[in-house]
């Protein structure tokens, strides 16, 4: 299957020119071939979080239905980045998966808040379950994740021993940590032999979006400027015996997490 991720620089609070740009990108992606795409976080009003209760929506409102017209008009999967979903007076950094003929196939809010020096705690409520869906582009499980999540490794193992075998990870990830994003999205594709795809913001952030093998190989890689980067997955890697699994291997009593503990 071919895949596709969508790097840009969204401008603040500017959701009409965001529109324009991720529909262009997406166009770009499907008229390579892809049939799954997935865009970065928060792309509609890029990381202006303080402003959530302004840009706060339901999934069915316009972030929503602009990403089912063009899943269903181009054929495509789409890995709907992330935008502010409003829910029950509370706000969330929601991700949506759709697929090809329009539908929402899953939504997942982001678990892990980035306190350290963006307050996303102090102005997002967190999500409190893993999420995959079976995708009718790739058929198989797919995984969602969003930026931060990348630095919890029980987090995608979980969802990996869950049947999990792509991550889609939208993300916002600075310049001067962007090596430690190329780490962190090689190492979860690699300890969990999944294929990865991770759509990162450019312009105030890293760029360098990226599509990496389950051996932990970077398929493909953007740059810093707006583009869709495209790569072939080979689903048939899942026979090779090279690509053997630790799971079987793992001590549950050392190595896992109760639910309880979450």
């Amino acid at each position: 299957m071919r895949a596709a991720v969508i790097q840009m620089a969204s401008i603040p609070g500017d959701k009409a020119a965001n529109f324009r740009l991720a529909e262009s990108l997406l166009r770009q992606a499907a008229a390579g071939g892809a049939r799954m795409a997935v865009l970065p976080e928060l792309w509609p009003t890029g990381f202006d979080i303080a402003r959530a209760a302004a840009y706060g929506e339901t999934l069915q409102a316009e972030t929503g239905a602009f990403l089912r017209r063009l899943a269903k008009e181009l054929a495509l999967e789409i890995g709907g980045g992330s935008f502010i979903q409003a829910k029950q007076g509370k706000y969330y950094n929601t991700s949506m998966a759709v697929t090809a003929d329009g539908q929402l196939a899953a939504a997942y809010s982001k678990a892990h808040l980035f306190s350290y020096d963006m307050d996303e705690d102090q102005y997002l409520s967190a999500g409190d379950q893993w999420v995959a869906y079976d995708s009718p582009a790739a058929a198989l499980p797919v995984a969602m994740m969003i930026c931060y999540d990348l630095r919890f490794p029980e987090f995608a193992r979980n969802l990996a021993l869950r049947g999990s075998r792509l991550f889609t990870v939208p993300a916002c990830w600075p310049g001067k940590r962007i090596e430690e994003y190329r780490l962190f999205c090689r190492s979860r594709a690699a300890e969990n032999r999944c294929f990865l795809l991770s759509a990162n913001q450019c312009g105030a952030f890293g760029g360098h979006s990226l599509i990496a093998s389950p051996f932990g190989e970077i398929l493909a890689e953007g740059g810093e400027e707006n583009q869709a980067v495209l790569a072939d997955l080979d689903f048939t890697l899942f026979a090779d015996p090279r690509l053997f699994g630790s799971f079987h291997d793992r001590r549950k009593r050392l190595d896992e997490i109760d639910d309880s503990l979450l």
